[in-house]
């Protein structure tokens, strides 16, 4: 008896559909520009989806299954995701294929309440081959988690600890309790001077309060010494900005009492599609001017 198939769960959240994808998909060859895709109504079935009646939606064909295989996962590398083999048949030098986007450890999902075992993501390329000439002949571009996850920065230089097999992800970090914790503790412990506080000084504060930063910051100074600025970006942050709506702005905030006589603090901004604001970068400046922006 066969097994019923079990038809796919992508969660209740809308899809994202980043424009970078297609013009990324144009670029690498894997869509026409003359292919029609669904962007603007999110509530249709076919919103990001590119098909061209069996045709191919592609500029060129392929020599192999594998050769459209690796054109397709670098796409996919180039735009923050990896794909996976879904289905593959094959028959006289052609056949058919699905690449969908694979979960990766620590995938945060816009659906919050989904089950994280049974959801996936929607995107996909189905391919087809004919006499050893292959081509995609429908692609799903949507999404329905953060991009870019599980990607980390390995030190450039090696070091005598070692690290874990696997990097930690930051899939759980609050940015709004970082920026808290920096405003109301640590500063204070500086008696709110900023000229000893560092990078590596606020990232071992914030791993104090349970936090793993993971994060990319700068710390500089002056020829003789002492402090410019620091700019603090945690992993999730970076993600943050790359799933928004590429609607960034930047805001100062002077310090309170007498806090305010050592330092300007900085956030930039994003809006995502539910058209929240959310902070992704901040940094302690001593005058709030366009070169510390």
């Amino acid at each position: 008896m066969a097994v019923p198939k079990v038809a796919p769960f992508y969660g209740n959240a809308p899809f994202i559909l980043e424009t970078g994808d297609l013009t990324s998909a144009i670029a690498s060859g894997l869509l026409r520009p003359n292919v029609f895709v669904q962007q603007t109504d999110r509530n249709l079935e076919n919103y990001g989806i590119a098909y061209s009646r069996k045709d191919n939606i592609g500029i060129e064909t392929h020599g192999s299954q594998k050769a459209i295989q690796t054109r397709c996962k670098e796409f996919a590398k180039s735009r923050g995701f990896q794909l996976k083999v879904a289905g593959f048949s094959s028959k006289h030098g052609g056949g058919n294929a699905k690449y969908v986007c694979k979960k990766l450890n620590g995938q945060q999902f816009f659906d919050k309440e989904a089950d994280q075992g049974a959801i996936s993501c929607p995107f996909f390329f189905n391919v087809s081959g004919v006499a050893g000439e292959w081509k995609v002949i429908r692609a799903n571009f949507c999404h329905n988690h953060l991009k870019n996850v599980g990607f980390s920065g390995r030190p450039v230089a090696e070091g005598t600890i070692a690290r874990p097999d696997k990097d930690l992800r930051n899939t759980t970090q609050q940015v709004d309790e970082m920026i808290r914790l920096v405003r109301s503790e640590m500063l204070n412990k500086y008696e709110g001077k900023t000229d000893r506080m560092t990078g590596a000084a606020i990232a071992k504060f914030l791993l104090g309060k349970g936090i793993s930063t993971g994060s990319v910051w700068k710390f500089e100074k002056n020829f003789d010494g002492t402090f410019q600025r620091a700019g603090f970006i945690p992993s999730i942050g970076i993600r943050v900005a790359r799933a928004g709506r590429r609607l960034f702005a930047v805001d100062g905030a002077h310090l309170k009492g007498e806090m305010n006589n050592y330092g300007v603090y900085l956030v930039a901004t994003v809006k995502d599609y539910d058209n929240h604001i959310l902070p992704f970068a901040f940094s302690l400046v001593p005058t709030e001017n366009y070169d510390h922006w």
